[in-house]
C-alpha cells in the first residue's frame, strides 16, 4: 500500500530547509560578531559555513529527487547512505580546512 504526499509538503520542507539554514548564517554572523572577530575574518568565516551549509543541502536534496531513498518492499533501505555520506563529506571538508 502506497501513500502519495501531499502536494504542499516538499515546498514547506524546502522553505523550512532554506529558512533553518538562513537563521543558523544569521546566528553564526552575529556571535563572531559578538565574539570581537574582524570583519573580513568573520565574513570569511561566515561565507565558508554557507558553502558548507548548501553542499550537504544540496548532497541530501539531490539523491532524494532522484529516488535513491525511496523505499520499496524488496529494495535495501538506502536513507542510511543519504545521512551517512553527506556527513562524512563534510566531515572530511572540515578536517582539511585550515
Amino acid at each position: 500500500m502506497s501513500q502519495l504526499v501531499p502536494a504542499y509538503l516538499p515546498a514547506y520542507i524546502l522553505i523550512g530547509s532554506v529558512a533553518t539554514i538562513t537563521a543558523v548564517l544569521f546566528a553564526v554572523h552575529r556571535g563572531l560578531q559578538g565574539a570581537g572577530w574582524p570583519d573580513h575574518e568573520r565574513r570569511r568565516a561566515t561565507w565558508s559555513i554557507a558553502i558548507l551549509l548548501v553542499v550537504w543541502f544540496l548532497a541530501e536534496l539531490v539523491p532524494a529527487w532522484l529516488g535513491f531513498l525511496q523505499g520499496a518492499t524488496p529494495r535495501i533501505p538506502m536513507i542510511q547512505f543519504g545521512m551517512l555520506i553527506p556527513q562524512v563529506i563534510v566531515a572530511l571538508l572540515f578536517w582539511r580546512w585550515r
